[in-house]
């Protein structure tokens, strides 16, 4: 591997990691949400629900199979907002 190729690798991989960082923060921050779950991912357990369908179409649109794909049913159990027992 070259040397450029190499750097494209490694960028590509750190600024996939940043977009997944910020998604789960606005996970957490926004919606206080679980911290190892991505927005994606509740969109995609939430789909049916007016304004998640929304932002579900737009996210297929975008990536066709994006949910499917992002969907993490392991996740979500250490959601803020279950304590209260209101929004998931």
């Amino acid at each position: 591997m070259t040397f450029a190729r190499g750097l494209a690798a490694f960028l590509a991989r750190y600024l996939r990691n940043i977009a997944i960082l910020a998604t789960s923060a606005i996970n957490v921050i926004l919606l206080f949400g679980d911290p190892d779950e991505t927005t994606s991912s509740v969109t995609a357990k939430k789909c049916d629900q007016a304004g998640w369908a929304t932002l579900g179409r737009i996210l297929e649109w975008i990536d066709p199979g994006h949910l499917a794909r992002s969907r993490e049913d392991d996740e979500g159990k250490n959601a803020a907002s279950r304590l209260w027992g209101w929004w998931r």
